[in-house]
C-alpha cells in the first residue's frame, strides 16, 4: 500500500469520519484515506495495521503551525499576529473550533488569501465572515488544521490567564457573566451589549475592534460592578 500522512488527508475526510459513529479500520481506510473497497480487500492486514498505528501517532503528536497554506494555487496566510486579532475573529474561531463539523469555518477565519507578500512576511484579506472561504478550507490538510488548532487554543489559554475576571476556569466558554444561566444563555450577546452600551447598531462596529481592547473594557466593567455591589452590601450592613 502507498504511504500516507496527515498532509494527504483533507479536513473534509476527517469531518466525515467524525460524523460516523463507532467507525472501524475499514472506515478509516475508505473515508479518511480514500481507498477503494477493492484496494482494501487486496491489502495485507499487517500493512493496514501499520497505517492505522502511524495515523494514531500522527494525531497524538504536536503538529507545528503552518503560516502559509496553498489550496488550488492560491496562498492563504494564517493571521499574522494573534495579538492583533479582532474581537469578532476571536469569538468566531472560539465558537467554531468546539465542533469538528464547523472546523472548516474556523479555518476560514484563521486563514485568508494573501494580498501582499515579501519573503516570510505577508498581509491577508480583511475578515468578512467565515462563509467566504469555508468550503475551500474543507480541502485543508489535516496536519495543518491540527497545528493551527493547538496554536490558537494555546493563545486562548493565555487570554484566560490575562483576564481572570472574565473566565471561571481554563477551558470554560467565555462570557461576560459565566456565573449563572444568564451568561450561559446569552454569552457573546451579553458582551456585545456591554461593549456597545446597549446600542445594537454598533454590534458590527464593535466586532472589528481589537480583542485585547474589548476584553480590557469588559474586565473593567466586571470589576466595577463587583466593587459597586460590595459597597452596596457594606452600606446595607451598616444600616445607612
Amino acid at each position: 500500500m502507498k504511504y500516507k500522512t496527515l498532509r494527504d488527508v483533507p479536513l473534509r475526510n476527517y469531518q466525515r469520519l467524525q460524523n460516523k459513529k463507532d467507525h472501524n479500520n475499514y472506515d478509516i481506510m475508505s473515508i479518511l484515506f480514500g481507498y477503494k473497497t477493492t484496494e482494501i480487500n487486496k491489502a495485507k492486514q499487517k500493512d493496514i495495521d501499520l497505517l492505522i498505528l502511524h495515523l494514531k501517532d500522527q494525531l497524538e503528536k504536536d503538529n507545528e503551525l503552518t503560516n502559509i497554506l496553498e489550496i488550488d494555487g492560491i496562498e492563504y496566510g494564517f493571521i499574522p499576529n494573534l495579538d492583533d486579532i479582532s474581537y469578532g475573529e476571536n469569538t468566531d474561531i472560539t465558537n467554531y473550533v468546539s465542533d469538528w463539523s464547523t472546523m472548516h469555518k474556523a479555518m476560514a477565519v484563521m486563514y485568508r488569501p494573501i494580498i501582499m507578500r515579501k519573503k516570510d512576511r505577508y498581509i491577508i484579506e480583511d475578515y468578512e465572515g467565515s462563509d467566504k472561504y469555508s468550503e475551500i478550507m474543507k480541502d485543508a490538510p489535516l496536519d495543518v488544521v491540527l497545528g493551527c488548532l493547538v496554536f490558537f487554543l494555546q493563545f486562548n489559554e493565555r487570554i484566560v490567564e490575562l483576564y481572570p475576571e472574565l473566565f471561571a476556569t481554563i477551558g470554560e466558554k467565555r462570557g461576560f457573566d459565566t456565573s449563572g444561566g444568564f451568561g450561559t444563555k446569552w454569552g457573546r450577546y451579553s458582551e456585545l451589549h456591554t461593549l456597545s452600551q446597549g446600542d445594537i447598531r454598533r454590534f458590527k462596529e464593535i466586532s472589528k475592534l481589537g480583542l485585547f481592547q474589548c476584553l480590557t473594557y469588559l474586565a473593567y466593567e466586571k470589576d466595577k460592578m463587583m466593587e459597586e455591589q460590595r459597597q452596596f452590601k457594606k452600606i446595607k450592613k451598616n444600616g445607612r
